[in-house]
């Protein structure tokens, strides 16, 4: 079974593949950065787990999303790490000040609305039988031996705790960051190895959507953050 994992990054998106056998050994098969979300569906992975919304509510006065408030629950004095997802109606604003016209958002929430339309174009409800949302933060809070009280991920030490909980799981991270294409940050190979740890555990029917009884968008998209 093959799984990815999916992180934006400045130059589109940075995946992360691993293929798995029946008795849950790893074999990672690439890193590498696609320019455009429907390149990277194209390749006919088992499972995708990408941090991004999938699935959004029209108006932002229909907000917010229970998937979002209940991971920001769930993280505790970590919570700001989930942004707002956008409504859709946003999707198309050109400049901060547009974006802000049509719904409320922070600059980190419009800071990736150009990849959530870029999602959002791709996803439809039978796609996203294997496209999953996931958060990495969440994803880490789960991985066995996370320490309660985890760090920022821009810190040394919030870096070092990650790394640590990957390296137990057979994500040789020093080994990622020498495969790294071009424009990728340490951050971006964390949450992209996060992201896999998530997918593999949908394949593995180990993973919980959060909520468990998810809405659905007008499109029939579900908005839940899987882990």
């Amino acid at each position: 079974m093959i799984v990815a994992g999916v992180d934006g990054y400045p130059r589109g998106w940075l995946v992360l593949r691993c293929e798995f056998d029946r008795r849950g050994s790893m074999k990672i098969l690439g890193l590498e950065g696609h320019a455009g979300f429907r390149s990277v569906v194209a390749s006919r992975d088992d499972v995708i787990a990408v941090d991004i919304p999938i699935g959004l509510l029209e108006r932002s006065e229909d907000g917010p999303r229970r998937c979002d408030v209940e991971a920001r629950k769930l993280l505790g004095k970590r919570g700001v790490s989930v942004f707002p997802a956008p409504p859709r109606r946003a999707l198309t604003a050109g400049s901060y000040e547009q974006a802000k016209a049509l719904a409320p958002m922070s600059l980190q929430t419009f800071g990736i609305l150009r990849k959530v339309a870029d999602v959002d174009r791709v996803m439809d409800p039978r796609l996203q039988a294997r496209v999953r949302e996931a958060h990495p933060e969440v994803s880490f809070r789960e991985m066995p031996g996370a320490p309660r009280e985890m760090r920022s991920k821009t810190s040394a030490e919030g870096r070092a705790q990650r790394v640590r909980l990957l390296d137990r799981l057979g994500l040789d991270v020093a080994a990622l960051l020498v495969r790294r294409p071009s424009g990728a940050g340490i951050d971006d190979v964390l949450d992209a190895a996060a992201m896999v740890w998530t997918a593999a555990r949908v394949s593995f029917a180990q993973a919980r959507a959060i909520p468990a009884d998810a809405h659905r968008d007008a499109y029939g998209l579900k908005m839940e953050i899987w882990v």
